[in-house]
Order: C-alpha cells, then sequence, then structure tokens
C-alpha cells in the first residue's frame, strides 16, 4: 500500500490528474500482487525444487542400483549357463571335438553381442540421466537468473 500511495503522490506531483494517477497507482498495485514474485514466493519455489531434484536423484540412484543387481544376476545366469555348457562339452569332448569348436565360437559371438546390447543400453541410460538432470540444471539457472533479475 506504501508504494501505491508513493506512486499516487507522484503522479500528482508530475500534475497528473487525481483519477487518472489513482487509476495507476492501482493498476500497478495489482500487477505487483498478482503477476511479480516476492522473495518467499522464489525462495519456495526454490525449496520445492530442491526437494524434486533430490527426490529424482534418490529415484535415480534406485534405479541404477536396480540395474546393478539385474546386471549381477544376469552375470550369475550367464555364469551357470557357460558353467553348464563347459560340463557338456568335456562329457563329449572326445567324440565332439569338432561340433564343440563351432559351438563355442558360436557362443562367444552371441555372448560379445549381449555384452555389446548391456553396454549400449548401459550408455543410453547414462545419456538419460545426464539429459534429464542437465534440464534440470537449465531450468533451475533460468529460474534462478529471472529472479535474481526480479529482485535487482
Amino acid at each position: 500500500m506504501q508504494t501505491t500511495l508513493a506512486i499516487y503522490e507522484a503522479l500528482i506531483q508530475a500534475n497528473v490528474p487525481a483519477a487518472t494517477a489513482r487509476h495507476v497507482a492501482d493498476t500497478l498495485e495489482q500487477d505487483m500482487t498478482t503477476a511479480l514474485a516476492t522473495k518467499q514466493d522464489l525462495q519456495h519455489l526454490e525449496l520445492g525444487l530442491r526437494q524434486e531434484i533430490r527426490h529424482l536423484g534418490e529415484m535415480t540412484e534406485q534405479r541404477i542400483s536396480g540395474l546393478q543387481k539385474d546386471f549381477e544376476a544376469l552375470g550369475k545366469h550367464v555364469d551357470q549357463r557357460i558353467g553348464s555348457a563347459e560340463q557338456r562339452m568335456d562329457q563329449r569332448a572326445d567324440s565332439l571335438e569338432q561340433r564343440m569348436h563351432s559351438l563355442e565360437q558360436l557362443t562367444n559371438v552371441k555372448f560379445q553381442a549381449v555384452a555389446e546390447r548391456f553396454t549400449l543400453l548401459e550408455k543410453n541410460l547414462e545419456s538419460r540421466i545426464v539429459m534429464k538432470l542437465g534440464a534440470l540444471m537449465v531450468a533451475l539457472f533460468g529460474i534462478a537468473g529471472t529472479a535474481m533479475t526480479l529482485l535487482r
């Protein structure tokens, strides 16, 4: 209200008609109370964004932890399959040496393809996480810049 009165008085001193000065002052007051953010509004927004970022970080850590467990389980499963295959190959080694060699090459190619796929999936997930965090940082910097501009 003090700002409105100061604006009104300044307009009156500048020889603006009282009705016009009152209208301008009231309009400015309404705009300042409805369209502009206060420092408290920005602090509340910042707190909310920090909580959201913290939450996203925790969710990301949980997902990464889950992926690590999945990779470990898959590794154990692959190890079990390899062990089983080796055992069968050892039992048949004398009579199936040439066939074993072909199967070993095929198995190596398949495991290499699986490893490459997991590498690509891991890189894709990492890129997505980095992009999301980057987008959040851009948004926060934008909000912070706007806040600093508005607070000046």
